[in-house]
C-alpha cells in the first residue's frame, strides 16, 4: 500500500446514545457505507432501487441493507434522495471543523506568515498547534511559510471536492436545482479564493452558511455559483461563521 497517497475516512468511537440504539446491522451499514462516499458525502445511485444499489456498493445481503436503512434514516443520519444517497454530517465530521472565530485567527496567521520571510524566525511563532503538529508529523516541512504553501494549494481534485460539496448543500436546500458543472471560469474563483490564504474548510462553511439562508425561499437565487465565491461576498459570509450556526445577513433582512 502507498499510503501516502490513500484515501481515508474517519469512523469515530464514540459510542453515542444513536449508535447504541442502532441495530447491528445499521452499524454494519453505516461503516462500510463512509468508505464509499464521495468527498461531499454522496453517492450516485442513478435509477437503481436504494436498497438494492446499496446492497452491491457495499457487498451486503438486501435483507440486511433494508433492515440497517431504515434506523439510519430515522435518526437523519442518511438521507435517501434519488438519484443520490447522502449523509448530511459527513464533511462536518471529516474536517473538524474550528469555530468561526478560530478560523479567522487562523486566516489571519496564515496571511502573517506569508507575508514574513521563510527567513525570519517570528514567523515561527504562527499559527502555534499547526506549526506543532507539522514538527511531529515531518520536522523537515515544519516551516510556517511551508505550511501555508500547502493549505492554500489548488489542486484540481481540491477544488473538484469543493464542488461536489458546493452542489450537494445546494441539492439539499434548494428543492428541484439542478448540478451546476465546474466550469473553467468557476474553477479559476474557487483557485483565487484559495491562493488568498482561505482554506478548503473556509469555502465550505461560507458554502454551509448560504445554505442555511435558503429557508426563506425568496432568497434561494442567491445561493448560485458565483455570489459566494465573489471575493467581496465571501471574506464578508466567513465573518458571519460562529457557533451559532447562524443564517447569512441577507437571509435574515438585515
Amino acid at each position: 500500500m502507498d499510503w501516502p497517497n490513500e484515501r481515508y475516512v474517519r469512523l469515530y468511537i464514540r459510542d453515542t446514545l444513536t449508535w447504541s440504539m442502532w441495530p447491528w446491522e445499521s452499524r454494519a451499514l453505516f461503516a462500510l457505507l463512509l468508505r464509499k462516499l464521495d468527498r461531499a458525502g454522496v453517492l450516485d445511485i442513478g435509477k437503481h432501487d436504494p436498497v438494492k444499489a446499496l446492497a452491491v456498493v457495499v457487498d451486503m445481503p438486501p435483507d440486511i441493507v433494508r433492515a440497517g436503512l431504515e434506523p439510519l434514516v430515522a435518526s437523519g443520519t442518511v438521507e435517501v434522495n434519488p438519484p443520490h444517497v447522502v449523509m448530511p454530517g459527513f464533511m462536518e465530521a471529516q474536517e473538524a471543523r474550528a469555530s468561526g472565530a478560530q478560523r479567522q485567527r487562523e486566516y489571519i496567521s496564515r496571511r502573517r506568515a506569508k507575508a514574513v520571510s521563510p527567513n525570519d524566525k517570528t514567523s515561527d511563532k504562527t499559527s502555534p498547534a499547526r506549526h506543532s503538529l507539522s514538527q511531529t508529523v515531518t520536522p523537515s516541512l515544519a516551516k510556517p511559510s511551508l505550511k501555508i504553501k500547502s493549505d492554500s494549494k489548488s489542486d484540481p481534485d481540491k477544488i473538484q471536492g469543493i464542488w461536489d460539496y458546493f452542489n450537494a448543500k445546494r441539492a439539499s436546500a434548494v428543492p428541484g436545482s439542478r448540478t451546476i458543472r465546474l466550469t473553467d471560469d468557476r474553477r479559476r474563483a474557487v483557485r483565487k479564493l484559495l491562493k488568498a490564504g482561505y482554506t478548503g474548510e473556509d469555502v465550505r462553511a461560507v458554502v454551509d452558511i448560504c445554505a442555511r439562508g435558503c429557508n426563506k425561499p425568496e432568497q434561494r437565487q442567491w445561493f448560485n455559483a458565483s455570489t459566494p465565491f465573489r471575493p467581496e461576498n465571501f471574506a464578508r459570509l466567513l465573518g458571519q461563521v460562529d457557533t451559532k450556526q447562524q443564517a447569512p445577513e441577507w437571509a435574515r433582512g438585515e
